[in-house]
């Protein structure tokens, strides 16, 4: 499963080069990957008998590996692509690319993540929910 988020550059994302700042990239990716476990179903709440149930499963990310290949300037549109890549026991890696509306890639990379139980606060296995796009 891939998803996609479509943004446009304002003057809140770039820095005195008056180019996408990395950090705001990385809060963009970050946005994007957000998107793509929600449609996984990683932080769906569910309801029981008399209460919801609070979400039990946050991600954490471990290492984030970033190229950037071309500047981004305001008023760029641009989409950010989040493509499952490599899924391990209690990791997973996800592929990110932000790309301009001419096809023009800006940035690529990965983010390793792991899964944490927010009652426990214990790394746990993968769930079905994430692993099943892999």
């Amino acid at each position: 499963m891939q998803s996609e988020t479509n943004f446009c550059i304002d003057k809140t994302h770039v820095d005195r080069l008056n180019h996408l700042n990395h950090v705001e990239a990385a809060r963009l990716i970050e946005r994007g990957r957000s998107e793509w476990l929600h449609k996984c179903g990683l932080y769906t709440e569910s309801v029981g008998a008399d209460h919801k149930i609070s979400q039990q499963y946050g991600s954490v990310v471990v290492n984030i590996n970033y190229n950037y290949r071309q500047e981004c300037l305001v008023g760029d549109h641009i989409r950010i692509t989040t493509t499952p890549e490599w899924l391990g026991h209690k990791s997973y890696r996800l592929k990110h690319q932000i790309i301009k509306s001419n096809e023009t890639i800006v940035l690529d990379g990965n983010v390793t993540s792991v899964i944490m139980n927010l009652k426990t606060r214990e790394i746990v296995k993968v769930p079905h929910c994430i692993a099943q796009h892999f």
